[in-house]
């Protein structure tokens, strides 16, 4: 019978676990020599003469050097470690002819011939050991079944492949170029918890024998004993004990990941505590004691830098956000002498696309993800929010991580003074006339833009006047504030443009200083008839509330205490871009109906599937006009969006055009447009619909709501 090809993958402080493994193979299998993938030995000096295995090194994969690199600067030992797994089985059933090949975790001892393996593998492609073969009690003791959920339903420190299984590899390879990382919290347990769905996909043969992969998960229902010549397990031949998690220091104890309430303990098994004891023996005589300590080869950069999890995590994300966008640059490659400094400023620099903290250096906001205490000091990373964050970091962050000195450097360098650092609201000089108008400046919502219509305004009225930009975590992108940038502390006037669901937030980052003293207006564009929730924190906030129309006006009124008054938005005749053609914003030649929304304000609210319904309604498929919805969001919310585009599949002259534009653009669709159409359930005053009306374009909309302070039938 054929035996497999057995093969295992190393750091070079794990090489007496290899030599052990290797030498009681050659007492089962003595032509056979074990396969050894020796992944950290950057020097290569060591060149495995002598050695009772065979040595491979990462350039004889069907990797390239840049994907080995990704993965070295992305993972930690452990994880790389099973990362190539997959790689190395398909190099070797390549070189073999589809001969089973049979990967083994070092840390495991042979004590019976394998040819079965290879048998079950020719008939099924892929052989593996489940974790579990009976269930477990339900008491307190370690591992539990959750503790097994959470690693994975397979044990892969064995599995055994052959003709046909290259499409799983495959698959499993490109997972675990990303995701072979020791995360629970993310269902993640480095190249495990992935195979559990492999049964479903591929042609698995799960191997519940007992004498296979013998370890502390199943000892305590797989009964090992010694005849004085053998080891059997439950009256069968013990094929091979797998000692994860075994510490030759601590010989008494199985395994460390049974932590404190063992299931399995070596004082109740004398052949456990045997085979320990000779597992032991054997790995002091491989040079245990020279190769224990042996330093991970790819713990630092070439020039000595020490990769941390923080950097390891930014380049993962990193590659993971290149992966799924072609506009974002890969991470340069930290390996590569050449792009050392390179990554280093990557890792200094903030990456603009996390809506979460675009203005946190990369290397940071990982330590700020991985560090329960800071993100509590620090839950929220916009604005004022972050610099407090990057005050932090250049105080103390810089001293408790172990970043980089070229990256502290570049980040100091960067963030010499944040603009809006712990602004002191309550200056000892007496407060001016005037207004700081405090609002979603750099945010493309319709709140957002009326807000800076009414900058311009008091620009353009000589007012005193400062701006506070707050920004929305999930704004889609940042848009540049109008005029100059500067908080002022001097003036006696807020303006909060700013809902009330969203003031306390606000508040929060702000600071109480931001009100006191102040005469405080809260411009509400609150949209259904409904009132806002009455909140007494709310009331204490502001003195008065300004809203954009009297439905507004009457909704707010309901709820609050405080003065309410009508204040619409700024309209004024918006500036297409005279020289961009519509047909680039997804407007097509002939009759166009034109109605723009944001997934955000709700469909049920803004009802473009009504708008749907009415137009497909009125005219047949290609009877003439095009409806085009032009809307923002849609990418956060898929479901949404789908609704849309599966209402609209089948028409031809319907388009969902989901992007974000610049004003100028927006006001050339407007401006293109034959008709603007929006059928709203309820609107607080409806800045598009006004745009379109400046512009000299038709309106239809619904006759209710804030629209009608300036519509009437015509």
């Amino acid at each position: 019978m054929t035996s497999p090809l057995t093969c295992t993958i190393i750091a070079a402080n794990y090489l007496p676990q290899a030599r052990v493994l290797a030498r009681s193979i050659a007492q089962q299998h003595p032509a056979e020599r074990l396969q050894v993938l020796l992944f950290d030995d950057v020097s290569e000096e060591f060149t495995g003469e002598g050695e009772p295995f065979d040595l491979l090194r990462p350039a004889d994969l069907h990797l390239s050097r840049q994907s080995f690199n990704e993965m070295v600067a992305s993972y930690e030992v452990l994880e790389l470690a099973t990362a190539l797994k997959p790689s190395l089985l398909q190099t070797l059933l390549e070189r073999t002819n589809s001969r089973p090949v049979l990967y083994l975790d070092p840390d495991v001892m042979v004590f019976s011939p394998l040819d079965e393996l290879a048998a079950l593998t020719a008939q099924h492609s892929i052989v593996l050991t489940p974790h579990l073969a009976r269930p477990m009690p339900r008491d307190a003791k370690k591992p539990s079944e959750l503790d097994i959920l959470a690693s994975g339903v397979w044990n892969l420190g064995c599995i055994c492949v052959g003709a046909g299984a290259e499409p799983f590899l495959k698959w499993w390879d490109e997972r675990l170029r990303r995701y072979a990382v020791v995360e629970h919290a993310e269902m993640l347990f480095t190249d495990q918890r992935g195979v559990d769905l492999a049964l479903g996909c591929f042609d698995v043969f799960p191997l519940r024998k007992p004498g296979y992969n013998v370890a502390y998960w199943n000892a305590d229902h797989r009964t090992v004993k010694w005849t004085g010549a053998e080891y059997r397990v439950d009256g069968t031949d013990l094929v091979f004990f797998h000692f994860s998690g075994f510490d030759p220091r601590r010989p008494h104890i199985l395994s460390k990941h049974q932590g404190d309430r063992p299931r399995v303990v070596l004082s109740e098994s004398p052949a456990l505590r045997k085979l320990c004891e000779t597992y032991v023996a054997r790995l002091e005589a491989a040079g245990l004691a020279e190769w224990r300590s042996a330093p991970y080869g790819y713990g630092t950069m070439p020039d000595g830098t020490p990769f941390t999890p923080p950097m390891r995590a930014a380049m993962r994300r990193g590659l993971a956000g290149s992966d799924l966008d072609d506009g974002i640059e890969p991470p340069p490659d930290p390996l590569d002498p050449e792009s050392a400094q390179s990554f280093f400023a990557w890792l200094a620099a903030p990456e603009p696309r996390n809506a979460q903290a675009p203005t946190i250096p990369r290397v940071f906001f990982e330590v700020h993800q991985q560090r329960q205490d800071v993100r509590e000091a620090f839950p929220n990373l916009s604005l004022v929010g972050a610099d407090r964050f990057l005050s932090w970091v250049r105080t103390y962050g810089v001293n408790e991580e172990p970043v980089p000195d070229a990256v502290v450097k570049l980040v100091l360098q960067a963030q010499p003074a944040p603009a809006f650092e712990a602004p002191d609201w309550n200056p000892h000089r007496p407060l001016r006339p005037g207004f700081l108008l405090a609002g979603y400046l750099e945010t493309e919502l319709g709140l957002g833009e009326a807000a800076r219509r009414m900058v311009s305004v008091m620009d353009a009225a000589g007012f005193e006047r400062g701006i506070y930009a707050f920004r929305l975590s999930r704004s889609p992108r940042r848009l540049p504030s109008p005029g100059s940038q500067s908080v002022r502390t001097d003036l006696n006037t807020n303006l909060v443009w700013i809902n009330p669901d969203q003031l306390g937030q606000f508040a929060d980052e702000v600071g109480r200083g931001f009100f006191e003293g102040r005469h405080t207006v809260g411009y509400w564009a609150w949209e259904t008839e409904s009132p806002p929730p009455a909140k007494a924190a709310v009331n204490q906030l502001v003195d008065e509330i300004w809203a954009p129309s009297e439905f507004s006006r009457r909704a707010i009124q309901a709820a609050m205490a405080k003065p309410v008054l009508t204040f619409p938005h700024t309209v004024f005749q918006p500036q297409p871009d005279e020289g961009r053609d519509p047909r680039e914003l997804g407007l097509p030649d002939g009759f166009v109906f034109l109605f723009m929304f944001d997934f955000f304000s709700t469909l049920s609210r803004k009802n473009p599937l009504g708008l749907i319904e009415a137009f497909c309604r009125a005219f047949r498929p290609s009877e003439g006009p095009t409806l085009v919805l032009k809307s923002i969001n849609g990418w956060h919310v898929p479901n949404e969006r789908e609704r849309i585009a599966y209402r609209i599949a089948e028409r031809d002259d319907i388009v969902l055009v989901d992007q974000c534009f610049t004003a100028a653009e927006c006001a050339t669709m407007l401006a293109r447009a034959d008709c603007f159409v929006s059928l709203h359930r309820a609107e607080g005053f409806g800045l598009t619909i006004a745009d379109a009306m400046a512009l000299g374009t038709p309106v239809i909309a619904t006759g209710y709501s804030g629209n009608l302070d300036y519509m009437s039938e015509e």
